[in-house]
């Protein structure tokens, strides 16, 4: 046999072992009862909301791509946490961050996203402390903006980007390779991240775009607010951005 023989035999046990590894994964997934995979979709909807009701119809096709984009990352992350794939699942919020702040800077800097389409702009690094004197929430208090949350996870979602972190790696104590590791404990970090990630952005869109939820307007962005928003914020959302999150 020769090798190229050899390897082309492996690859077909290769295929056979993960594909039968995946189906024994997608079997064992709980479908009775509000799993926590169901109640991450529940806050994913969130990102829906704003699509359609505030993104699409009053930013541009550029700046909107840059948010299905980022909606695109918090599904990809949302199934690769259900199958056991942490590390791409964290790498997926991270970028998921990155997508949603790219698409409110270049809301207001259409000039460099002109620059960016004909590949002669790079967004530095300070463009994403852009936020922090933003006029529309600079004095806000720090809770209210949830840019500590989005620094907060976007520094420690990049380390299982950059591999830096040991609690992040797949492969079992650095030998053995593993494609997916279903334990209670990476679901709890992944869960963890994913409802940080999520308030934050979400505190900061609505910051930004308060003037779109005031009074009784969008009912059910307001709604799908309550399921990432802890309900203590209520009080000073309603008082410093005269908006009502709508819970029952």
């Amino acid at each position: 046999m020769t090798l190229l023989s050899e390897i082309r035999s492996n690859y077909d046990g290769f295929l056979r072992d993960w594909q039968d590894s995946l189906s024994k994964r997608l079997a064992d997934l709980p479908t009775n009862g509000i799993t926590r995979f169901e109640k991450s979709y529940i806050r994913l909807t969130s990102l829906q909301a704003w699509r359609t009701t505030v993104i699409e119809p009053n930013l541009s096709a550029g700046s909107v791509g840059f948010f299905v984009e980022a909606q695109n990352d918090a599904l990809v992350s949302h199934i690769h946490a259900s199958l056991g794939s942490w590390r791409l699942s964290l790498k997926s919020l991270r970028s998921c961050i990155e997508n949603v702040l790219l698409c409110l800077y270049y809301k207001d800097h259409p000039v460099e996203f002109s620059l960016w389409e004909q590949g002669k702009f790079r967004i530095p690094y300070e463009a994403f402390r852009y936020f922090q004197n933003h006029p529309c929430i600079n004095g806000m208090p720090n809770d209210l903006k949830g840019l500590a949350l989005i620094d907060q996870e976007y520094e420690k979602l990049s380390k299982a980007v950059h591999s830096s972190a040991v609690e992040f790696r797949m492969t079992e104590d650095g030998k053995a390779l593993s494609l997916w590791k279903t334990d209670r404990v990476h679901e709890n970090i992944w869960e963890t991240h994913e409802k940080k990630m999520l308030q934050g952005l979400n505190l900061l869109m609505l910051a930004l775009f308060r003037e779109y939820l005031q009074g009784a307007s969008i009912a059910t962005l307001r709604e799908s607010l309550g399921f990432v928003i802890p309900a203590r914020k209520d009080a000073n959302i309603k008082k410093i951005l005269n908006v009502r999150i709508k819970r029952y």
